[in-house]
C-alpha cells in the first residue's frame, strides 16, 4: 500500500489595492495550497485559481472541489499503479483533462511533485530546468482602478520604475486607453511599456471599443499591446497587426499548445504571454516556450498574483532562453499582503534566481504553515477520504 498523503488548505490574502481590468476588479486573493507526502518526503504546490468568474483563469471554488475530489483520486490511483511511487513530475499534467480547471489542478499537483522530487535529489529548480543565467530582468503590473485619473496611475508607474522595474504593464479599456498610456509614457520616458486590454476591443464598429482607434498608441513607443481582441479572434488579430506599428502580444489566447499553434499559423501576434497555471504547469510551459522561440515570437511568463513561493517558479521559467520578453516578477508584497517567503529583492532591474533545494528551500513548509481550513483528502495508506 502507498503511504501517500494529500492535504489542502487556504492561505488568506488580498491585493493592497483593487486592480481593475476591462472585465473584472481584483481584490481578494486567497491562495489554495496543496501538501503531499510519500516515502518520508513532502512537496508543496500552489494553485493559480482566482476567486470569481475571471476570463481564462480557473475559478478558485470550482478548482478546490476538483483538487480535493477527482483530482486527488486520480493522483492516488497513479501512485497505486506505480507501486506506491509518485509519477515523474513532467508526466503529472497528462493525468488530468484539458479544460481550464483541469489544467489548474495539473499545475498545482505538478508543482508539489516537482518540489518533492527536488528535495529527494537535493537539487534546485534552476538546475533541473537547465537555466544558465543567474539573474532575470523584472517587470511589474501598474495598479489602476475604474474611473481613476491617469495622473494617479502614472505616479504608481513612476514609483515602480524607480524601484528598478524595466517593463511596466498597465490596463486599458474603452475610454481609458490612449490618455492613460500617454500619462505613463510622459512619466516614464525610457521604460518599456505594455498596454493590456484583456480582449475588450473589437475590430470595427466605430465606437470607443473599436481597436482601430488604438493606432494612436503608435506614437507612444509602447513595447506591446496585449490581447486587444477576444481570445479566439485570431483572424482579426492578424488584421490588426497590419494596421498598427505597436507589436501585438497575446495572453488569454494562449490556452495551450493547440491554441499557440493556431496563433502561429494565423500570424496573429508578435509575441505571447505564457501562464503556467493556464497551460497546466512547468512542463507545458517549457513546451510552449520552445514553440514560440522556434516561430520567432517574443515570449514572457505570466501569473495570477502568487505568493513568493510560486513566483520563484515563474522567475526560473523567465530564465529560459526563449523567454525574451521581460516578465512581471515583482515581489508579492508590492501588490498584496501575500507572503514574499524569501523572494529576492530587485537590484538594478534584476533579481537573482535562488539556489535552495526544492522549489524554495524551507519556504514551502513556511507557506504550508500559514494555511487555514486544512483538509486531508488522501491518507490512511493512500486511500481517498
Amino acid at each position: 500500500m502507498s503511504d501517500l498523503t494529500i492535504a489542502l488548505g487556504v492561505v488568506p490574502g488580498k491585493l493592497r489595492s483593487s486592480i481593475a481590468t476591462s472585465t473584472v476588479v481584483h481584490g481578494p486573493r486567497p491562495v489554495l495550497v496543496v501538501r503531499l507526502s510519500v516515502g518520508g518526503e513532502f512537496g508543496v504546490g500552489e494553485c493559480p485559481a482566482l476567486p470569481g468568474a475571471v476570463p481564462s483563469i480557473a475559478d478558485l471554488d470550482v478548482t478546490r472541489t476538483v483538487l480535493e475530489g477527482p483530482g486527488a483520486r486520480r493522483l492516488a490511483d497513479a501512485v497505486a499503479a506505480r507501486g506506491g511511487a509518485l509519477p515523474p513530475w513532467g508526466t503529472v499534467g497528462a493525468l488530468f483533462g484539458g479544460d481550464l480547471v483541469a489544467r489548474a489542478v495539473a499545475s498545482t499537483f505538478e508543482m508539489a511533485v516537482l518540489d518533492l522530487e527536488l528535495r529527494e535529489r537535493g537539487g534546485t529548480l534552476a538546475s533541473l530546468l537547465g537555466v544558465a543565467r543567474r539573474e532575470v530582468p523584472v517587470g511589474a503590473l501598474v495598479p489602476s482602478d475604474d474611473g481613476e485619473d491617469p495622473t494617479a496611475v502614472a505616479e504608481r508607474a513612476l514609483a515602480l520604475a524607480a524601484a528598478g522595474c524595466t517593463r511596466l504593464r498597465f490596463k486599458i479599456w474603452p475610454g481609458h486607453d490612449v490618455e492613460v498610456a500617454r500619462a505613463i509614457r510622459d512619466a516614464c520616458p525610457t521604460v518599456a511599456l505594455s498596454a493590456d486590454a484583456n480582449g475588450v476591443y473589437q475590430l470595427g464598429g466605430g465606437g470607443l471599443d473599436d481597436a482601430r482607434g488604438l493606432v494612436a498608441l503608435d506614437d507612444l513607443r509602447l513595447s506591446s499591446l496585449e490581447q486587444p481582441l477576444g481570445a479566439t479572434n485570431l483572424v482579426d488579430h492578424a488584421r490588426l497587426r497590419e494596421l498598427l506599428a505597436t507589436p501585438i502580444v497575446l495572453d488569454e489566447s494562449v490556452g495551450g499548445v493547440a491554441q499557440l499553434t493556431s496563433i502561429i499559423r494565423y500570424g496573429a501576434a508578435d509575441g505571447v504571454i505564457i501562464k503556467p497555471g493556464r497551460l497546466g504547469g512547468v512542463a507545458a510551459t517549457r513546451q510552449a516556450l520552445a514553440m514560440a522561440g522556434a516561430a520567432g515570437l517574443v515570449a514572457g511568463i505570466g501569473g495570477t498574483f502568487e505568493t513568493g513561493y510560486a513566483r520563484r517558479v515563474l522567475a526560473c521559467l523567465a530564465g529560459d532562453p526563449a523567454a525574451t520578453l521581460v516578465s512581471d516578477l515583482s515581489a508579492p508584497s508590492s501588490y498584496s499582503d501575500l507572503p514574499d517567503l524569501g523572494y529576492p529583492v530587485v537590484h538594478q532591474g534584476y533579481l537573482t534566481l535562488h539556489e535552495e533545494v526544492g522549489i524554495a528551500g524551507e519556504w514551502g513548509a513556511q507557506l504550508w504553515s500559514m494555511a487555514r481550513d486544512v483538509q486531508v483528502v488522501v491518507g490512511d495508506h493512500g486511500r481517498p477520504r
